[in-house]
């Protein structure tokens, strides 16, 4: 009768007259009050302190990446580098969107950690937790090659063999060393820089592909 401030019996009474709350929901909280305390009393230490690991592992979100005595949903990932796991990286801590984690090769990484030293933060993956969770990760590059018909139609198709999922893609024409050439910038879903390596190996194979760009 605490939980609901009712003090006395008349005002339980009461309180059940003015159908503020029926008598079967009443009778329903206590039974799952009792069945819960009779429980707990049965619980072992070990069995108490696995319950509670139980909701630390359900409070964790799934970036892959492990900072200590930090939440992880401050995590994002730079677009600047798009890292993998695989590749060695840094966090840098933003005024706005908590911490960016960057490739420690990253050039931005380096002038933000020059201008501001103090906001560098150790960050490394979780490698257990991509194992288990087989996180795909948004991941950029760029593909650099002379323009003739059918070539692109050919890098789409090897991405699709390699079970890739391509998230967008877009083809522009520059200048390189005097010579007009295609660069084709592609967004894929990946899982690891293992997968990327393996995927780039094979499109630098084709015909007309000059370099790719991370």
């Amino acid at each position: 009768m605490e939980k609901n401030n009712i003090s006395s019996l008349d005002e339980f009474y009461f309180y059940i007259g003015e159908k503020r709350s029926r008598l079967d929901i009443l009778v329903t909280k206590i039974k799952n009050s009792l069945e819960k305390e009779r429980a707990a009393s049965t619980l072992t230490i070990e069995e108490v302190l696995k319950k509670k690991e139980e909701k630390k592992k359900e409070g964790k979100n799934d970036f892959g990446i492990v900072i200590d005595g930090i939440n992880n949903t401050l995590i994002r990932f730079a677009k600047c580098c798009t890292p993998l796991p695989g590749d060695e990286i840094g966090g840098f801590v933003t005024k706005l969107t908590g911490i960016t984690v960057h490739r420690k090769d990253c050039p931005n990484f380096h002038a933000m950690i020059e201008k501001d030293p103090s906001r560098e933060i150790l960050v490394k993956w979780d490698e257990n937790l991509i194992e288990t969770k087989m996180n795909k990760y948004n991941f950029t590059f760029t593909v650099v090659l002379n323009d003739r018909p059918n070539i692109l139609m050919e890098i789409v198709s090897l991405i699709a063999n390699h079970k890739i999922n391509i998230t967008s893609l877009n083809s522009y024409e520059v200048k390189k060393d005097g010579d007009r050439v295609v660069k084709v910038k592609i967004s894929i879903e990946i899982k690891a820089k293992t997968e990327y390596d393996y995927l780039i190996n094979n499109i630098l194979k084709l015909k007309d592909v000059i370099s790719v760009e991370r």
